[in-house]
């Protein structure tokens, strides 16, 4: 079996890693957009359900890897206190970006703006335990898929573009069922994330910026 996973083709672990990471997200994403129901609020519940599932998948796509030759140190997993503040500094560039956009959108579209607000509310107050479980593990599972894996893997076969952007798109694509929030949030975001990745080969600040931004969404939820 090992030998069989180390001889398959880049294309091959390329779809597989994409698929089994975001594959059920999309298709997820896809049934929220069009069925016309509302997405379920969050809830501790939710965020745990996501926590068990992405620790599981994570898991498993990490350990194929490994037999792939996939190691930390190739996807630019390190953590330093310089790349801790980078990651805090994208993240709050990535946030005046959104703040610019909606502040543009809502004279033009006080409904469309009062939608982007809203999208992921929570249903109630969540536990702080919850959102900083939800926090960790999110970021950790999502830029090791979508911004590290994606990029480093498409860089030495594409160019820098392409990479950005299929990272980007693939990012878009399982949070479509946020609507025009996802639009406005998701795009400039996984734009920064992926283009400082692709120019640095650095991962933590990627995460790190992904950690606060959550922190920054769900916190306002929290029963402190």
């Amino acid at each position: 079996m090992r030998q069989f996973l180390q001889k398959l083709p880049l294309p091959v672990e390329f779809l597989l890693v994409v698929l089994g990471a975001f594959g059920l997200l999309i298709l997820v994403s896809l049934l929220q957009m069009f069925r016309p129901i509302a997405p379920t609020a969050i809830s501790d519940d939710g965020l745990n359900s996501v926590v068990r599932y992405e620790v599981i998948v994570l898991a498993v796509l990490a350990t194929f890897l490994h037999l792939r030759g996939w190691t930390l140190e190739r996807l630019g997993i390190r953590i330093t206190l310089r790349d801790t503040l980078i990651g805090l500094a994208l993240v709050l560039v990535a946030e005046l970006i959104g703040m610019g956009a909606l502040a543009l959108i809502e004279p033009m579209s006080p409904p469309l703006a009062a939608m982007i607000e809203n999208a992921g509310a929570a249903s109630g107050t969540l536990g702080i335990l919850s959102v900083l479980t939800f926090s960790i593990v999110n970021p950790i599972f999502e830029e090791t898929f979508v911004c590290g894996y994606i990029v480093a893997a498409l860089r030495g076969h594409s160019e820098p573009w392409t990479a950005i952007n299929t990272s980007v798109a693939i990012r878009l694509l399982y949070h479509l069922y946020q609507g025009p929030a996802a639009a406005i949030g998701i795009v400039p975001f996984g734009l920064i994330l992926a283009y400082w990745y692709a120019r640095s080969g650095r991962l933590w600040p990627a995460i790190t910026a992904h950690a606060a931004a959550n922190l920054l969404d769900l916190g306002r939820f929290v029963a402190w």
